[in-house]
């Protein structure tokens, strides 16, 4: 076996203990944060533009987590209501112990060596887990998202998010039923969005969080929807029809 074969395997069993210890480390805290971040009944009842929210974003190595595509790019973005806190911005890299694909370093901008130095994906998500407490998790096709999460808290934890949630597409979706099939690409520019940072994590979640700030607005003024209760209930009648 040659030299450059048994450095590989002695660095792919280093990176794999280190992820198996900041799992086992990690474990309790990442329980913890998903049991309080389960007490959200108080958030129901308030008016749209005083609910916390988080829009996440995430980049990865590929479409699908249970094949071995990992997440390299983790960004949360709060909200007060309607006003988008970009000054409290999570953004951090992921190191996905795996190789990264040549065409996702040209959509994202990251490099291999970017991500050598950063935080496995357990610590990341005990540090999103902290800032998520008590918000409504918001995205754009949010179920990609939280494909590669739960997988991992099912792993460290054999748990899952509990969060309440909001997918802006699916908003969009239930406002204009006669939509065809659309992107968010298309969004950014019926609604003039500035796009800066597309492709990358915060950029995502910035985009999601203005075109998020324009639907509940359309929500309120064409539907008088007020609370997030009053929200939900019309997400729910428009799913049925």
């Amino acid at each position: 076996m040659t030299v450059p074969i048994l450095k590989f395997l002695y660095n792919s069993i280093l990176n794999r203990q280190r992820l198996d210890q900041d799992m086992v480390g990690m474990k309790a805290k990442i329980i913890s944060h998903l049991a309080a971040g389960c007490e959200q009944d108080n958030l129901m009842k308030l008016p749209l533009w005083d609910v916390p929210f988080l829009v996440i974003d995430t980049e990865t190595t590929g479409l699908h987590p249970m094949a071995g595509d990992e997440i390299i790019w983790f960004a949360a973005v709060p909200m007060s209501g309607l006003t988008i806190e970009e000054n409290k911005m999570y953004d951090n890299l992921v190191n996905p112990q795996v190789e990264l694909p040549l065409e996702i370093q040209e959509l994202t901008g990251v490099r291999p060596e970017q991500l050598a130095g950063a935080p496995t994906i357990y610590t990341v998500l005990e540090q999103f887990l902290t800032l998520a407490f008590n918000r409504v998790l918001v995205g754009y096709r949010l179920d990609f998202d939280f494909r590669f999460i739960n997988l991992k808290l099912r792993r460290c934890c054999k748990t899952k998010l509990n969060h309440h949630v909001l997918d802006v597409a699916v908003l969009y979706r239930a406002l204009h039923p006669e939509a065809s099939d659309f992107t968010l690409d298309q969004l950014v520019r019926k609604y003039d969005i500035d796009a800066a940072g597309r492709h990358t994590a915060p950029g995502d979640a910035l985009v999601t969080a203005k075109l998020l700030v324009i639907l509940l607005r359309e929500a309120a003024q064409s539907r008088n929807l007020n609370t997030l209760a009053q929200l939900y209930y019309f997400l729910h009648w428009r799913a049925m029809f």
